[in-house]
């Protein structure tokens, strides 16, 4: 049997189910009715008899609905809370790996870094600029100590691109691994 057929037996059963609640006009028009419909779908009474009770399929869904209802609700609230969690796990995550703590370790077990410093130490004109500062007394304290402490930082880093640029470049990629500028940090604004 169709599905077609399951439904409008279905319709028939309904109908005749109704008939005792009605009045003689009302139930003869039914009756009528329920003709018409096992004629127009040339319904047997064995096909009839496997027709889906309505009621019983319209009093399940209305039951459901609260169900059906309560579930979505609590799905949409797990999505919520998930959708919560997923968003604090992000930020700490993000916070972790904002600036990843420098490795001063490993950069002091560099034999290439070793080796520039070496060198930068050895040469005259900055073992005179070192010894400038020191015999200056004038201390990060001090009027134009920060200056001097500055311009002693900028000749370093301009001795070391010009000795070994490779070896600047790879420092610049280990101080900002993520793809952050790595040029000379501006000196603040006095």
């Amino acid at each position: 049997m169709s599905e077609a057929k399951t439904v409008v037996a279905g319709i028939v059963n309904f109908l005749k189910q109704q008939l005792e609640a009605l009045n003689v006009d009302s139930r003869e028009s039914v009756e009528v009715a329920v003709q018409c419909i096992e004629t127009a779908y040339d319904l047997t009474q064995e096909e009839i008899s496997k027709g889906v009770d309505l009621l019983q399929l319209v009093r399940q869904q209305s039951g459901n609905a609260g169900a059906i209802q309560a579930e979505a609700e609590k799905l949409k609230n797990e999505g919520n809370e998930s959708y919560k969690e997923n968003l604090r796990l992000t930020e700490e995550k993000l916070a972790r790996s904002e600036r990843p703590a420098m490795d001063l370790g490993g950069l002091l077990q560099n034999p290439s870094l070793l080796n520039m410093a070496t060198e930068l130490l050895s040469d005259p004109n900055m073992q005179n600029l070192i010894s400038g500062l020191m015999d200056n007394n004038s201390g990060a304290n001090a009027p134009g100590g920060v200056n001097a402490l500055l311009e002693a930082g900028q000749a370093l880093a301009q001795q070391m691109q010009a000795a070994n640029p490779e070896l600047v470049e790879q420092l610049r990629r280990q101080m900002h691994p993520q793809g952050g500028q790595g040029g000379n940090p501006q000196p603040p604004a006095q």
